[in-house]
């Protein structure tokens, strides 16, 4: 019933194509995953300078991905959290799996 009432103040709809609904529709959450990689990878430059950590991404970050982060960033749309933190969880595992002294943190 809360969640009724607030989006009846605070209609949400999606950061993307802003349609009234979710914070991230289906067809648009489609188009993110288009730019999903299947796995988290390690990004450029590899090897990383000396002194630098790998950085593992989960996916490109171009078309609807980066307009999710751009939102989330930029637009304060703080509502895309756990779906990005969704997109994010296996990169971090990859982390901790990769690098020991990541599991201190």
């Amino acid at each position: 019933m809360l969640s009724d009432l607030v989006d009846l103040v605070l209609p949400s709809s999606c950061a993307l194509c802003h349609r009234p609904g979710a914070s991230l529709c289906a067809r648009c959450r489609s188009d993110v995953t288009d730019w999903l990689y299947p796995s988290p990878r390690p990004s450029v430059p590899t090897p990383p300078p000396p002194g630098m950590p790998v950085c593992w991404v989960t996916g490109e970050a171009r078309g609807a991905l980066r307009a999710v982060v751009t939102a989330y960033k930029d637009e304060d749309r703080r509502d895309l959290a756990p779906q990005l933190a969704g997109w994010l969880a296996p990169a971090l595992r990859a982390v901790a799996g990769a690098d020991p002294s990541a599991r201190r943190a």
